[in-house]
């Protein structure tokens, strides 16, 4: 889950916008379309982070876990 999944999270925040500014200029509407998407990518990049931290808090527990039952059973 390491550096991969984390770049990503950066990568969803950069690519709407870029799709945004690319639809301003091709349609003239700056900045309308670069301020939509520059909020979806926001919060598409922070739902991600936030679920990756869940599933990182949830390996860390589960292995705390497994530690316990193991030292448990010498």
């Amino acid at each position: 889950m390491g550096i991969v999944a984390v770049s990503q999270c950066g990568f969803e925040m950069v690519a709407p916008m870029l799709v945004g500014v690319l639809l301003d200029n091709w349609l003239g509407t700056m900045p309308w379309f670069t301020i939509i998407f520059l909020v979806f990518g926001f919060a598409g990049g922070l739902t991600h982070i936030v679920i990756l931290s869940n599933q990182i808090n949830k390996a860390d527990e589960e292995e705390r876990k497994a530690k316990k039952n193991g030292q448990d059973q010498t």
